[in-house]
């Protein structure tokens, strides 16, 4: 079984806190551009591991929101569009964070019905070996992020 990690440089943790976390309680997204390790076998369990970390953090402009609150966020995919492209071109891989400022017992049905629809998005834009890795921590509190 292959694993996953992100590891967010911490400039990057700390811009994505002042763009996700807002005052009125309203969800945000960002992208992250990451640079992208393949361990065939980690020295500690003997499994196939990607790493993933941060290179540079994108706001999703919110004049590109179709609709937000508190429980949801929808946005036009034109700047997902060309996150892939500069992805592309510098050999890195996108990656998506939305907030959940009710905490992420929260999540929406949007939420799973949206990610897929990117990831699809992305493969038709960079091809079908596009990664479609989700990394999530169930345990991590919006207001840690």
């Amino acid at each position: 079984m292959s694993t996953a990690s992100l590891t967010l440089q911490e400039q990057h943790s700390n811009y994505l806190r002042e763009l996700l976390l807002t005052t009125d309680a309203k969800e945000r997204a960002a992208y992250i551009l990451c640079g992208q390790s393949v361990i065939n076998a980690d020295p500690w369990d003997g499994q196939p591991h990607q790493k993933f970390i941060s290179y540079e953090v994108i706001p999703v402009p919110e004049d590109e929101f179709v609709s937000f609150s508190a429980k949801h966020i929808t946005w036009k995919t034109d700047s997902f569009v060309r996150a892939l492209q500069v992805a592309q071109a510098k050999n890195l891989t996108v990656a998506v964070f939305h907030s959940h400022p009710e905490g992420l017992e929260e999540f929406s049905t949007q939420d799973d019905t949206n990610e897929p629809d990117l990831i699809q998005l992305a493969q038709n834009r960079n091809g079908s070996d596009t990664n479609g890795t989700k990394i999530s921590h169930n345990t991590v509190k919006s207001s840690s992020l």
